[in-house]
């Protein structure tokens, strides 16, 4: 694994002071990286980084599929105000059939709404499995609360994306079968031009492209285009074909509007 760690080995980004990302261009050339199972992912921390043209296979990753660590970053002075660093472009990438991620297919973690990240032309395939077996986490695990065939906790956009993973949340998450939900009140998030057509099993919000948006008060709602699903979704809350719904916006400020 490129495993960009922390400056002074405590696993924290300390709003982008500690990280030591990875920040390059890797083109996999269409190659498949095999992980081992119990492994974890390809890469830790990413900053202004591409990944590009990366096929993916691990019968069981620990972890997120590609990207293990989304946190919070303000860049190397750790500083809002001076600018904040988009995260990552995962584009052509797609995860093979027979692999398993214990929680979302490519990325997740929390991070700043400004930490963008662009999923684009990527597939995750049948026979995937997403969330493997819930009773291995503790239902309470953030990483297991937000569940999608590529992002968990999201700010960005996806374009031109397909799933048809077995996708397995818990019993009071948030469940997408593309994304599991808005991660940041201010943060950009569409989706467009995708479709899922897997299955999808759990309780809490859930909804073929995406799961719910941003459970708090004041945000941009969350903005879905030209999507397409058609799969098997069970839920015991709120539960849409394609959107579980704004989980609390009650005054959505005029910078944007779902």
């Amino acid at each position: 694994p490129i495993y960009s760690v922390t400056k002074n080995g405590v696993d924290t980004s300390g709003r982008g002071t500690n990280m030591n990302p990875f920040s390059g261009v890797l083109d996999g050339n269409n190659f498949t990286v095999n992980i081992p199972e119990g492994g974890l992912p390809l890469f830790n921390y990413v900053r202004e980084a591409t990944i590009q043209n990366l096929n993916i296979y691990g019968p069981k990753i620990a972890g997120y599929g590609l990207v293990n660590k989304y946190a919070v970053d303000y860049g190397t002075d750790g500083n809002y105000a001076s600018g904040v660093p988009e995260t990552v472009t995962i584009d052509h990438c797609t995860l093979k059939k027979g692999s398993a991620t214990l929680y979302s297919g490519f990325i997740g973690g929390y991070a700043s709404g400004a930490n963008t990240v662009y999923i684009r032309n990527c597939t995750v395939e049948e026979g995937v499995v997403i969330g493997y077996p819930l009773e291995e986490e503790p239902v309470h695990n953030r990483h297991r609360y937000f569940i999608g065939s590529l992002a968990s906790e999201f700010n960005g956009v996806v374009t031109n994306c397909t799933s048809a993973a077995t996708v397995n949340g818990t019993s009071n998450g948030s469940v997408g079968g593309l994304v599991g939900g808005k991660g940041q009140s201010m943060g950009l998030f569409v989706v467009e031009n995708s479709s899922f057509t897997g299955t999808i099993t759990s309780g809490g919000r859930v909804g073929g492209i995406v799961g719910a948006g941003y459970n708090c008060s004041n945000s941009p709602c969350v903005t879905i285009h030209n999507c397409y699903v058609s799969a098997d979704i069970t839920g015991s809350s709120y539960v849409g074909g394609i959107f579980g719904g704004e989980a609390g916006v009650i005054q959505c400020w005029g910078n944007g509007i779902g």
